[in-house]
């Protein structure tokens, strides 16, 4: 069922190129095919849109987790805020600061070069946003005045600004509000 007043709504993946059986091209290519079959998605209204799949994938398809995935619809995968919840109270998800702290987004570029999933995610009133990191040095952002990782994004409702390997202040306006958090396993 598809909820109309998320119509807006978005989620964000970042990846890390050293994961399980992953190479720099090889992760660089399965978010690029991941993107393309988003764009092509007929259905990108929300975040209980089918199109949301794509972003559970690009995680299975770079890290073989698939945390994410709703066990309730049958390839479905969660949205935005439930993902926020599952890795507030996973075992496997240890939370490493905020976004607007330079320290926690060192320690979030450390495990994104390191091989381990990491994501920025803020939780909203009706959708959330989400991202996973890619691997590399971080760069200035002019607009958080932080040195920032790169980023590969899925918008839901905004399709046209989904990318792969941009600086993460592009997902996020603002880094207040921005949850960072690695996964150990």
């Amino acid at each position: 069922m598809i909820r109309k007043n998320l119509a807006i709504s978005f989620i964000c993946f970042l990846s890390v190129a050293n994961s399980p059986g992953a190479t720099a091209s090889g992760w660089e290519k399965a978010l690029r095919t991941r993107l393309s079959e988003f764009l092509s998605c007929e259905d990108q209204a929300d975040d209980a849109s089918p199109c949301n799949r794509f972003v559970g994938k690009a995680l299975d398809d770079v890290y073989q987790v698939s945390d994410f995935r709703d066990p309730s619809i049958k390839g479905g995968y969660l949205s935005a805020n439930l993902i926020e919840t599952y890795v507030t109270v996973s075992k496997d998800w240890v939370p490493l600061g905020s976004a607007d702290q330079q320290q926690a987004l060192n320690e979030a570029a450390a495990t994104a070069n390191s091989g381990r999933a990491a994501i920025a995610i803020i939780p909203g009133e009706k959708h959330g946003h989400i991202a996973l990191l890619l691997p590399g040095f971080p760069t200035h952002s002019p607009s958080w005045k932080l040195d920032v990782l790169n980023s590969a994004c899925f918008f839901l409702g905004h399709p046209a600004q989904s990318y792969v390997s941009d600086k993460l202040s592009k997902a996020f306006s603002s880094p207040q509000g921005v949850k960072l958090f690695a996964r150990i396993r």
